[in-house]
C-alpha cells in the first residue's frame, strides 16, 4: 500500500487496501480507517474537503504503523503522501 501511495485509483493500491482488510482485520484502528477512506473516496469532490481523502490515508498509514510496532512520532504528515519518481528524461 504504501509503495503504491501515489495513485490511489490504481490496480495495485486497491489490491493493497483489500490485502489491508484481510491482514488487519482483528484490528479495530485500522479497519475503521479503512472506512473512512472508503468514505472519503466514495462522496464526489463537490461534497467532501478537498484533502479529505489524503487525510483518511494519512490516518490509515498511521494506523497500520502503530499496529504493527513502527514508531513514526517524528515523521511529518506531508511525508505519508510524498514519493519518490524521477522524471522519464533525467
Amino acid at each position: 500500500m504504501f509503495g503504491s501511495k501515489h495513485a490511489i485509483s490504481g490496480s495495485s493500491f486497491q489490491e493493497s487496501i483489500n490485502e489491508v482488510i484481510i491482514v488487519f482485520s482483528d484490528s479495530e484502528e485500522v479497519v475503521q480507517k479503512v472506512q473512512e477512506l472508503f468514505q472519503a473516496v466514495e462522496t464526489p469532490l463537490s461534497a467532501r474537503g478537498p484533502k479529505a481523502a489524503d487525510e483518511a490515508l494519512i490516518k490509515l498509514m498511521k494506523a497500520i504503523c502503530k499496529d504493527v510496532g513502527i514508531k513514526h512520532k517524528n515523521l511529518p504528515d506531508s511525508y505519508y503522501l510524498k514519493f519518490f519518481g524521477v522524471p522519464p528524461n533525467a
